[in-house]
């Protein structure tokens, strides 16, 4: 008897410590589930999704990770040196405004001539030097203008001059009349547009002036469609305070020049013109002849600083900065691509066939043409 109970005794003992064992692994596998619940909430606060499902053939469960992609801007800012208000085409050069930009990069008109081919007009001599822009616009100019009227008679006698000979041509004028005096028929010193390289002034090689007038007011109806402008009109002098100059071009760049002579402005009306265009606001719109489409619009130069962050568009190259010579500068975007032309256009050709050499050009390669030097006053 006394047997038996110990053996109940021993087993009652063993059965509660296998219930216990039992209650223990239970509670392991609650504690070790809870932590992996708060394990995978952990990770997905964290931003990263998990993706319950196999990867066929890996048994592996994978994770990626959530990115949110922010548009970009239209628009980024560049920094600008505060000194290249100076800097460029559409600078403001007159009684008012000096000039206190670069004369570097200067070529020969003439010998920019000779390399494209060029025998539509004649230069006054090798030495006679403009901004290579100019040097382009007025040579497309004149071979085009050489091939609607067949006249080679145009002789360049001006371009770019420097601060002395601004000085001499300011001293030629010193005792004009009173209705002619010097800084209405020459800019002062410093003050001339001449010593920017983005101005010429034309004559006749036959000796005579240059008017605009004839067959040379086709001149004053397409200049603007290679970025020049006739500088000194006859309705602006009050503004300009030069005399009307027929002669004298300036280069301003495609779409500026069309805008001026559409509009009749002179440039510095135009310069006013476009600071009512802010990036801010709206911007100034314009094209050109050739189909291109433009935005303009003004920014101001930051005078506490040496330099200025400008707007400019975030997806393209095609844009300029420009300064006005003034205050600040000028953007110009190009928005929209020119038309192509008619694949059957038909090829102008001149008259004769090929061209020939200008009056002027054989004694230029020789050095120096002087014709026309005096046909027509120097100006501003």
């Amino acid at each position: 008897m006394a047997k038996t109970k110990k053996k109940k005794k021993n087993s009652q003992k063993a059965q509660e410590q296998n219930y216990l064992a039992q209650a223990l692994d239970i509670a392991l596998t609650i504690a070790v589930a809870a932590g992996l619940v708060y394990s995978g909430y952990r990770v997905i606060a964290g931003g990263v999704k998990i993706d319950q499902g196999f990867v066929p053939g890996s048994g592996e469960v994978t994770a990626t990770e959530e990115t949110t992609t922010e548009p970009q801007p239209e628009f980024q800012t560049v920094e600008v040196a505060n000194a290249e208000v100076h800097e460029g085409p559409l600078v403001l050069v007159n009684n008012y405004n000096a000039f206190a930009g670069s004369e570097s990069d200067l070529v020969s008109l003439y010998e920019v001539k000779m390399e494209k081919e060029s025998h539509s007009f004649s230069v006054r001599d090798g030495e006679l030097q403009v901004m290579p822009e100019m040097a382009d616009a007025v040579i497309a100019m004149l071979d085009d203008f050489y091939e609607a009227n067949y006249d080679d008679n145009i002789l360049v006698i001006s371009g770019h001059r420097t601060l002395e000979q601004q000085q001499a041509t300011y001293d030629e004028y010193e005792n004009a009349e009173e209705d002619e005096k010097p800084q209405r028929r020459a800019a002062k010193p410093g003050y001339s547009e001449h010593q920017t390289g983005y101005a010429v002034d034309f004559s006749l090689y036959d000796g005579t002036d240059y008017d605009g007038t004839g067959i040379y007011s086709w001149i004053d109806e397409h200049c603007a469609e290679y970025g020049l402008i006739l500088r000194y009109p006859e309705d602006k002098t009050d503004l300009t305070e030069i005399m009307y100059e027929s002669w004298h071009y300036r280069y301003v760049g495609v779409p500026h020049a069309s805008v001026i002579m559409d509009k009749g402005l002179c440039l510095e009306e135009y310069i006013d013109l476009v600071k009512e265009y802010s990036f801010e606001g709206e911007h100034l719109m314009a094209s050109d002849a050739s189909g291109k489409s433009y935005e303009i619009y003004y920014c101001p130069a930051d005078s506490s600083q040496e330099s200025t962050l400008v707007p400019v568009p975030n997806d393209t190259e095609n844009y300029t900065i420009q300064g006005n010579n003034v205050d600040g500068f000028i953007i110009t975007i190009e928005t929209g691509a020119a038309s192509a032309a008619p694949a059957d256009a038909e090829e102008s050709s001149a008259a004769d066939g090929e061209e020939s050499e200008t009056p002027a050009e054989e004694s230029q390669e020789d050095g120096a043409d002087d014709a026309g030097e005096d046909a027509a006053d120097e100006a501003a």
